[in-house]
Parts: C-alpha cells; structure tokens; sequence
C-alpha cells in the first residue's frame, strides 16, 4: 500500500497569516480502496479502510438472440433404453419406373431396360402407362439385367420411348377364370440409425478459493459462473443437434503425475442438416434470379404435409431478409406512413405454408456453425424431428465432486462443478424437409 508523508503531518499556525494551516488536505481527500486504478495511475493513496465500490452483478454482453432454443426444447424429450437407437421409414408403395435405355414403337413385345433397382415393385400381369398416356401390360421381368417386357393391348401398338422417360406402373389385371395370383404386396422400409452423443461442461475450484468467493465476494460471480458452464452446455447440444456427425472418437487421455495416458471410445450423432444431407433431402443452390423458381419447385417436391400445416423456414436474419427481399419485389410501402417494408412473415404457396423462424446462432460470429450457415436456408418439418435420450440419463444433468474432496474423506484437493448432456437426434422423414444454399446476396 502506497505511503504519504503529508499523512502524519500536523498543521501549525502560520506566523504571517494566523488564520491558515500548513496541513495538506489534499492527502484525505485522495484516499482511494485497495487496488485503486486511479492510485495506480496517478500516485495517490491507497487505504484498507475504504472497500472498492463494485456494481454487484456482472454485466451480461453476449447477444439476447443466442438464448433461442425453441426448435430443440419446444417437443418433448424421446427416450430410448441405449445409446444406440434406430428407426424404419415406410417407403412410398408406389415406384415409377426410369427408362435406361429406349426403344422403338411396335406392335409387338417391346423390350425395356430401366435403371438400377426398378424392376422391384414390378410384377408380370401389371399395367404400365407411357409418357403419351399408352398403356401396356407387362409380359416379363428379369431383375439381373434390370429388364421387363411390355405388350401393347391386342390391335394396338406401344410408342417410342427414350431414356431417362418415365413409366408409370398401374393396377394388376386379372382375368375372369384365372387360376393363379400374380401380384403380391409386402411393405418395404428403410432402416436409419443413430447415437446418443455425452458431453459435459467442467469448473474447477479449490475448496478455499471457492469459499473466498461465496465469503467475501462484492459481485455475483460464482452465480455468474455457474449459469455460464449451463448456457455453454445448452449450446453445445443446439451445435450437436444441427450439425453433429454420427460416428465414433478416440478420445486420448493426457500424461500426468494423477493420470495415466490412454484412449477412450466415444460416440456421436447425427444433426439435422448432415443428416438430411446424408439421407439425400432435396435442395438447391440459389441465387438471387434463381431463388423464387427454385424454392416454389423444392416446396412442391416435398409437398407431404396437411393441408395448411406449416413448415418452419430457418436461417439467419441476414438470410430471411434476402429471401423476403427477392419475393417481395417491387418494394412495398405501409400506405398509411409509406413506412419502408422489406419482410414477409409467412409464405403460402398453394395449400402450403411456411413460417420463419429467425435462427441467430447460426451466424458465425456465435462460433457455432461453419460460415456457410450464415447463408442457408433449413426448411424443415417440425412434427418429424425429436431429441433423444437414453432411458436413466436426462439431456442436462448438474452436480459436483463434493464429495471427492479430502476434507470430507475423498481423494482430491478440489471441488468440479459440472453440467453433462446426453443428447441424440431423430428425423422420421427427411423427405417432407429441404434446404436451400443462397450466393450472391
């Protein structure tokens, strides 16, 4: 602590001018508390009988936005009984058949070879319908060359057809008398699978440190502390949920004097959008001129929800905006105060609607996501998305090692306060869903 001799200094009368002291008070006036900036700056006093004047909470910065979990936290919680879970899609019963390779108008059997895997669902006896409306019956199929045959009805011929056509199957036809049955059903599914990923956030205090803080503390730091390891936490699994990668990690343990080093197997899951992106979602890569031809055509695509229940359009600010601006166009104004309106907060298209759904944490500046997120646009179908967790774990658990620490029997010299998360995703049908990349905005 910095000294002043000016502080014991007692003020005599001044022979000349009676009515004045010589005592420096300058000296009690610029008492400041212990670790001054001021004192430190400019060479004042300090003194332990001041305390600093410290505004007791700790001034919150980051952004309001980054506290929007509602696509996650907004459906209830699944539970499965391992952290490895799968699910089966039924698939649509009704194939349409891609020409490989084309062939001529005839009045006979016309041979056809399609592309890889669409003799499955065909069956001899069915009808089939050409791109002209022409219908024929299926005469043969041979599932190693992927080729069927078709006859034209009796009197009639079958048109040219050319690759890449397509052929639509039609109904089975029997025959009055027929002693046989020729076409069979059996419901077909496709088999997804996924992990739960682990994860925890940690603070470490030793038990004196710690109780300095709670004992002698001016601010609400340990508060503070505590609710950042949560929000951390709560962010993690909104990272996980949108962008993890299902697979597995070797975790390598680092050497020290308490620990020896070794490797631990580890588990993570699918997001959403690597997930849609595995699983072959439809989407598009759009430009300002490209964007209303290419979101109208991806929106009828996917067009497998009820009528007038919408899908949720997320992305950031800046790329909602882009969107608005491209299809509101011209600019409109608010007629009564030509008030400057670029936005649209709902889109219908047909019997279809989407709603958006401003998601911040997707800008780069979180530190979340990739930068090309910033300009991404997730289209999804809610009612086919859920989080997941193991049976016995919850998706957030808190706690810590107070019971570890030597003070009360245990082995370690310090306290961790920790938040654990077991999350996992499941999307039932990634064909209801797309997603839209946007350049040049």
């Amino acid at each position: 602590m910095a000294t002043n001799p000016q502080d014991s200094f007692v003020g005599t009368p001044n022979q000349v001018n009676p009515a004045a002291t010589q005592n420096n008070l300058n000296a009690l006036w610029m008492a400041n508390a212990p670790a001054s900036e001021y004192s430190g700056i400019y060479g004042y006093d300090e003194t332990v009988h001041l305390k600093r004047a410290i505004f007791e909470s700790i001034v919150e910065n980051f952004p309001a936005q980054y506290n929007i979990f509602r696509i996650l936290f907004s459906k209830p919680i699944k539970y499965y009984p391992s952290d490895e879970y799968t699910w089966t899609e039924e698939n649509w019963f009704r194939p349409i058949l891609t020409i490989a390779t084309g062939a001529s108008t005839t009045t006979g059997t016309q041979t056809l070879v399609l592309t890889t895997g669409g003799t499955r669902g065909t069956v001899v006896g069915d009808s089939v319908w050409y791109p002209d409306g022409t219908q024929g019956v299926i005469a043969s199929v041979t599932a190693a060359s992927e080729t069927i045959t078709v006859n034209p009805l009796t009197g009639q011929s079958v048109p040219t057809i050319a690759a890449t056509e397509k052929l639509n199957i039609g109904f089975p036809i029997i025959a009055d008398g027929q002693n046989y049955f020729s076409h069979y059903d059996k419901i077909t599914t496709t088999q997804h699978t996924n992990y739960m990923a682990l994860g925890q956030r940690n603070r470490r205090w030793t038990k004196r440190t710690l109780l300095k803080y709670q004992n002698a503390g001016t601010t609400d730091y340990i508060a503070k502390d505590m609710k950042l390891t949560m929000n951390n936490a709560q962010l993690d699994v909104f990272q996980q949920f949108f962008n993890g990668t299902k697979g597995n990690v070797t975790l390598t343990a680092p050497a020290d004097a308490a620990l020896t080093a070794g490797s631990y197997q580890a588990k993570t899951s699918w997001g959403i959008f690597p997930f849609m992106k595995f699983s072959g979602s439809q989407h598009a890569t759009s430009t300002p001129a490209t964007l209303e031809a290419d979101f109208r055509q991806l929106a009828f695509n996917t067009n497998y929800k009820n009528v007038n229940v919408p899908r949720f359009i997320l992305g950031t600010d800046r790329a909602l905006s882009s969107m608005a601006s491209v299809l509101k166009n011209p600019i409109r104004y608010f007629p009564e105060n030509m008030k400057y309106n670029m936005n649209l907060d709902e889109y219908t298209i047909g019997t279809m609607k989407f709603v958006q759904l401003p998601t911040p944490l997707f800008e780069q500046r979180s530190g979340l996501f990739p930068a090309f997120f910033e300009n991404l646009l997730l289209v999804l179908d809610i009612d086919t998305i859920d989080p997941v967790c193991m049976t016995g774990l919850n998706p957030f658990e808190m706690g810590d090692s107070m019971g570890l620490y030597k003070g009360n029997g245990g082995y370690n010299d310090y306290i961790d306060y920790f938040v654990s998360y077991c999350i996992g995703m499941q999307m039932t049908n990634t064909d209801s869903s797309f997603y839209v990349q946007l350049t040049g905005i």
